[in-house]
Order: C-alpha cells, then sequence, then structure tokens
C-alpha cells in the first residue's frame, strides 16, 4: 500500500492523544465516528478507549496494525509514536502537535523526521489540522466536515483551511479531499499536487501556501496538474509583514511575490487574492462548461462595470 492510499484510503485508523471530553484525541475519535468511519482505535498511556472506540497503551499493541495514524500527543513525545507506529507497520501519520519550527524548536523537528525516515513513516504536518475524504467518509481533522463534491484544498494554513471547510456549503462548494500540511517536514505540497494530478474524484485543485519547498519541483507538479485540471492558487507573503507573518506561523519564509507570480502564470497555474475568488473559480469550474473558443459576449445594465469585465477578460 502506497502512502497516499494509506492516507486517504485507510483500512484502519489509530488515533494517539488523550481521551479525556474536550481533549484532541477525543474530538478526533467523535469527527472520525461522526462521518461514518468506523475501524478506529486510540492510544494513550493509560489505554484508555472511549466513545465506544478500544483503547491500547501503544500503537505496538493494537492487534491490526492501522494504516494510518494521527497524532495530537504532546510535543516531546511524538518521535517516540512515530517509532512506535513504524515497528507496528503503520504507513504514515498526521501529526496535529504544534510546539516545533514555528516556535522556533527546528531541532526537534528534524529529530521528529529522522524518526520517520528510520521508521519507514511518510508524516503529514506538525502544525496541522489533519485531512478529509469525503468520499470514503474519512474525517480526522478538527475543522468543519464538508459536504462531498469534486474540489480537493491542499492548505499550509489549518486555520485558513478550517475556514474554506465551514464556509463550503454556502457557497454551494463540495469538496473531494482536503490536506492541512502545516510545517511540513516531510510530505509537502508537491507530493499532494502530484496525488491530486491522478485523482479521479478530483477536478478542481486548490491550494494555499505560505512559501513552497522546493521552487523548481513545486513549478514542475504545478505544471503537470494545470495540463489536466484547473489549479487555483492564493499565494500569501506578499508584502514584507505578510513574509514576517509567515515566518512566525508555520516556521516558513515567503519568496519575492513578482517572481511567484510570473512562476505561476507560466506554469499554467491561476493565482486569487483570497478566499472569495477561490470559491467563484471553484464553484465555476465545477458547474460551467468549458469555454472551447474566443466568442466571448459580456452582458450588462452599466457601462463601468461592462468595461472593468472586459479588461478582466
Amino acid at each position: 500500500m502506497s502512502w497516499a492510499t494509506a492516507l486517504f484510503e485507510p483500512k484502519s485508523v489509530a488515533v494517539v492523544g488523550s481521551t479525556s471530553p474536550g481533549k484532541l484525541g477525543y474530538v478526533l475519535i467523535e469527527q472520525l465516528l461522526a462521518g461514518g468511519f468506523r475501524r478506529v482505535c486510540v492510544v494513550g498511556p493509560k489505554g484508555q478507549g472511549a466513545l465506544g472506540v478500544p483503547g491500547f497503551r501503544s500503537i505496538v499493541e493494537v492487534p491490526e496494525a492501522p494504516d494510518l495514524v494521527v497524532v495530537a500527543s504532546p510535543a516531546d513525545t511524538v518521535a517516540s509514536v512515530i517509532e512506535d507506529a513504524g515497528r507496528a507497520g503503520a504507513k504514515v501519520a498526521v501529526v496535529l502537535t504544534a510546539g516545533f519550527s514555528e516556535v522556533g524548536k527546528r531541532a526537534e523537528e528534524q529529530a521528529l523526521l529522522e524518526a520517520a525516515r528510520c521508521s519507514g513513516i511518510r508524516l503529514v504536518g506538525p502544525n496541522c489540522a489533519g485531512i478529509v475524504n469525503t468520499k470514503t467518509h474519512l474525517f480526522p481533522t478538527l475543522e468543519t466536515r464538508p459536504p462531498s463534491g469534486d474540489v480537493a484544498f491542499v492548505s499550509q494554513s489549518g486555520a485558513l483551511g478550517g475556514a474554506v471547510l465551514s464556509w463550503a456549503e454556502e457557497q454551494g462548494v463540495g469538496f473531494s479531499k482536503f490536506v492541512s500540511y502545516g510545517n511540513g517536514v516531510d510530505l509537502t505540497d508537491v507530493d499532494f499536487l502530484d496525488v491530486l494530478r491522478a485523482d479521479d474524484g478530483t477536478r478542481v485543485v486548490a491550494l494555499y501556501v505560505e512559501t513552497v519547498s522546493d521552487g523548481r519541483a513545486f513549478l514542475d507538479a504545478a505544471a503537470r496538474l494545470a495540463a489536466v485540471k484547473p489549479l487555483i492558487v492564493i499565494k500569501s507573503g506578499r508584502s514584507r509583514a505578510g513574509v514576517r507573518a509567515a515566518l512566525s506561523h508555520t516556521g516558513s519564509l515567503a519568496g519575492a511575490d513578482a517572481v511567484y507570480d510570473v512562476a505561476l502564470k507560466q506554469c499554467g497555474a491561476i493565482r486569487v487574492a483570497g478566499i472569495e475568488e477561490m470559491f467563484d473559480l471553484c464553484r465555476g469550474f465545477t458547474t460551467l462548461p468549458s469555454v472551447r473558443g474566443r466568442r466571448l459576449v459580456i452582458v450588462t445594465n452599466s457601462g463601468g462595470p461592462g468595461v472593468l469585465a472586459a479588461d478582466a477578460a
């Protein structure tokens, strides 16, 4: 089983975290069960279950190795959790836990990556908000469960991703998949763009990014995807203040905005200024027929908006 299949189509999921009501582990179990996913277990020091889900003290004690491990335990425990997950035979882990490079703890984040590599585990996160696959009723996330549809959304920011999912039903846009990858210590934008390019359940891909992991690899992946599906990109960090904010948010450094603007155009991606414009395009690409030529008619009740529409076209 590939890491992508284990991430989006796992046979079983293990949640690592506290089962006390209101804690992240408890909320994740609620989300998984409410979404319709049943093959779930929970792992914690006391081995306590919750909401009818069995509990274990360690992942290696779980009778059937989980394909996907969702981690919401304290930061200083995450590396050992990943090591246990590798010994148990898990394929991929989503680490919601914060407290790594975004707060200056780069050595701890590097140690987490080394633990994953030694254990043969692929990582999403840390400092992320989880994932969604509506087609398989999989919702290991802290965010709102969105309606099912044909748009996949990949977000470096968990909170912005949550805002998009919360707004989806009102905007009439359904989602196939959602990934919040946070600090992106292992799996990044490039990996998810390549997976979604081949995903039959996704017709349109939207991306929020503060900085890209590898400029050339990102543009190549974006071009490959944009050749077969619309790719809509919100690239933040346009101003100096935005760059400083990105650095404090996910431990990343936003690059020169003008370079991104030209590069995204060259690879065929559509850059938008914000969430509302992104929704407009997602709704258009999923509901309107493809434009086959250059013969466009603009219908307007006033000259000014007609001129603006002509300029935009």
